[in-house]
């Protein structure tokens, strides 16, 4: 192959790395160094509304969060749109719980739900994303194309 080849091939594989990377890959936000308290409160359904907004991005939103035998999700019925009509639960957002504070986490989930057994109102800070599930199974996570990743939890205050 001659010298020219060789340059015009690597300088198309960077093009294309640069291209797909540029475009087509999102960027993930870090939850090292989370500052909750300074993320804005946004709702729920402006996040399952403008979904390309907010994928890989850290939030804060108001939502209501149930479990059942396929797994744990935030909903909200007023803004329960599908959004690919062939996934059976893309109604709701499939919830998993950040790693170094799944166990923490996961406490505080069941000792909100044990207190009223339904949805319940919380504020929930994680990283939305947005892609089309693999429905390899039958869990909620191959359910939907919403999914978070639940780094805090807590209830709102409720004003009276």
């Amino acid at each position: 192959m001659s010298r020219a080849k060789l340059i015009v091939a690597a300088i198309a594989v960077v093009l294309v790395f640069t291209i797909y990377y540029g475009f087509f890959h999102r960027p993930i936000e870090s939850f090292d160094d989370v500052d909750t308290a300074s993320l804005p409160l946004i709702n729920y359904c402006d996040v399952r509304n403008s979904p390309g907004k907010y994928d890989g991005k850290i939030v804060k939103m108001q939502a209501k969060i149930n479990d059942f035998m396929h797994g744990v999700f935030l909903e909200d019925l007023s803004c329960a749109d599908k959004y690919y009509e062939d996934l059976l639960d893309d109604s709701r957002t499939d919830v998993t719980f950040y790693k170094p504070k799944s166990d923490e986490t996961w406490e505080k989930f069941k000792e909100l739900k044990d207190q009223v057994r339904e949805p319940v109102d919380v504020i929930a800070v994680g990283r939305f994303t947005h892609e089309y599930p693999e429905r390899s199974d039958d869990s909620i996570s191959q359910r939907t194309s919403f999914h978070f990743e639940l780094f805090s939890l807590e209830q709102p205050i409720v004003v009276q």
